[in-house]
């Protein structure tokens, strides 16, 4: 039964060793001295970074120093700081919002949007054409709750690999999890997880048509919402809105930067023609994704935030809803580089490591600090509170 609960809601490598110095931080509004979720943290000259918690925290180990980190966040002024080793940590980080200016749009009858949208598609074209692989290493942490608490949590460094003809694989190196769950029953990981720059994408077993497809204008009412700025540069907000009532496709907001004509971030959800087969009754997903090119022509994915409520039914049982919340940061990117083919070989996107490759405890690498709700589940979650007794179905057919 635990383990058609979490299928239901999920569908000789070694990582590098970083013995350093940890870098931590919280990100703010300066204003309301509010935390900022999900600001990237990029270590300037690299393809390395990490994003912050909903508590606006962050972590980051380094080898060398000094460094440069480079903090960012949509509608704020970005703020680079130098670290040295007499650097005082945590870092506070105070962002200060940014004042938009429209005087790049130009009001016709036709809506900014699609003109905008029409740009990003076409650069989109160019760079991906010479987008051949990449390899990146992964964090993510997947937790399962209920409506008063969290009932499991499930943590894996991994690396993992798209190339243009073969699509990914990933490769589990070490996990940890609450007491609850068995290392087995750990499958937190980015193989299945869609990247919203690519043309089709696979969401429930539907094939659905992305954002920047080259036929997206066909599928999609795009309507410029809002304007803000970042670094000197304005970003358009921009809503999404399926043409088609009775085709899978996407519904929300994304975020373009204006000049470079890139998407920064999306914040999607399927439309309701997309369902989940019986036991699931109802659910509801939400998408969000951020992108950066590290300073190069390759727009990447940052991260994946994916939150969700499901509620699983049988005739004369009604299971109490599960919500989901999964959070993956990637990182150190090679692009371009030589993948052996035998990591391709492998017809399945996910593997764990041998046990000479595969580490004994979880490594404390780049993670997104827990937030202060999911240390103490750590703390209290023991082997007794088990995933069938949080989501006990009622009716008549419960013993």
């Amino acid at each position: 039964m635990r383990l058609l609960f979490l299928a239901l809601l999920i569908g000789s490598i070694t990582a590098p060793v970083y013995p350093q110095t940890e870098i931590r931080g919280l990100v703010y509004d300066s204003n309301t001295l509010e935390p900022l979720p999900s600001a990237t943290i990029l270590i300037q000259g690299t393809y390395r970074g990490t994003i912050t918690n909903l508590e606006g925290q962050f972590s980051i180990p380094v080898n060398d120093l000094p460094f440069s980190i480079l903090i960012r966040y949509i509608g704020y002024d970005s703020v680079s700081i130098e670290i040295y080793e007499d650097t005082q940590l945590p870092l506070n980080i105070g962002l200060t919002p940014a004042i938009a200016e429209l005087d790049e749009i130009v009001v016709t009858d036709r809506d900014p949007g699609l003109s905008i949208m029409e740009r990003v598609i076409e650069r989109k074209k160019l760079w991906r054409a010479e987008l051949e692989n990449y390899r990146v290493q992964a964090y993510t942490r997947q937790s399962l709750s209920s409506d008063t608490s969290i009932v499991s949590i499930s943590e894996s460094n991994s690396v993992a690999y798209w190339r243009k003809d073969f699509g990914h694989r990933e490769i589990q190196l070490s996990t940890r999890q609450t007491l609850n769950l068995s290392e087995e029953e750990n499958f937190s990981g980015v193989r299945y997880l869609p990247n919203f720059y690519d043309d089709d994408i696979e969401i429930a077993g539907y094939r659905v048509v992305g954002v920047t497809n080259p036929e997206a204008l066909r599928y999609y009412h795009f309507k410029l919402l809002d304007t803000s700025m970042m670094d000197n540069k304005p970003v358009y907000k921009i809503e999404v809105v399926p043409r088609r009532q009775l085709q899978p496709l996407f519904e929300g907001v994304i975020y373009i930067l204006g000049r470079d004509y890139a998407m920064l971030e999306v914040d999607l959800k399927p439309n309701d023609v997309v369902t989940f087969p019986p036991p699931v009754q109802d659910f509801d997903l939400a998408y969000k994704q951020q992108f950066n090119n590290y300073g190069g022509q390759y727009w990447l994915p940052v991260d994946m935030r994916i939150e969700g409520r499901i509620r699983i039914g049988m005739v004369g049982l009604r299971f109490p809803a599960m919500n989901f919340r999964q959070v993956s940061r990637l990182s150190d990117y090679e692009v371009n580089t030589a993948i052996p083919d035998s990591i391709f070989e492998n017809k399945s996107w996910f593997s764990r490591a041998d046990s000479t490759a595969r580490e004994t405890e979880f490594r404390e690498v780049e993670q997104i600090p827990l937030t202060r709700e999911e240390s103490l589940a750590y703390e209290s979650i023991d082997s007794t509170k088990t995933i069938e007794d949080a989501f006990k179905p009622e009716g008549f057919w419960q013993e």
